[in-house]
């Protein structure tokens, strides 16, 4: 009885595991969370094929600086979270920079709205989306 609790057990933690680094892998690069990025706002700001160029590389910069926070220790992240609100909020404006008075209106509902999103999100927990059409929110609406 003991050995098969043991060995199920094992099994168990194995494909857990296994599980674990398959979604990993699995996960898309900051070029790609840019492009996806870049093409929601496109659609719904009607973005000039230049405005989601610069779009896709803010975003794309901003991915990989806040990724950079992320492989730090956690009490060290910690310490930079106001550091990551600069990012964002920085990114946010040069975006903003380039869009037109009515597209900022819009991004600003936009923002509100992941923002909502994200912190439903946290409140379920780290459960899986089920809209995978939708990007993961900028930096700035995450806080």
């Amino acid at each position: 009885m003991y050995m098969k609790k043991l060995l199920f057990s094992l099994a168990f933690v194995a494909l857990a595991t296994a599980g674990y680094a398959q979604k990993a892998k699995n996960k898309p690069s900051a070029e790609e969370r840019a492009e996806k990025f870049a093409t929601m706002l496109e659609s719904k700001l009607a973005l000039t094929s230049e405005q989601k160029e610069q779009v896709k590389k803010i975003e794309a910069e901003q991915i990989k600086q806040i990724a950079a926070f992320r492989k730090q220790d956690e009490t060290v992240m910690k310490d930079k979270m106001e550091q990551r609100k600069e990012i964002a909020k920085a990114s946010a404006d040069k975006i903003k920079a380039i869009l037109t008075a009515d597209q900022k209106k819009k991004f600003a509902e936009i923002k509100e709205e992941m923002k909502e999103n994200g912190k439903q999100l946290k409140k379920e927990g780290n459960k899986p989306r089920r809209n995978d059409d939708v990007p993961p929110p900028p930096a700035a609406a995450k806080n």
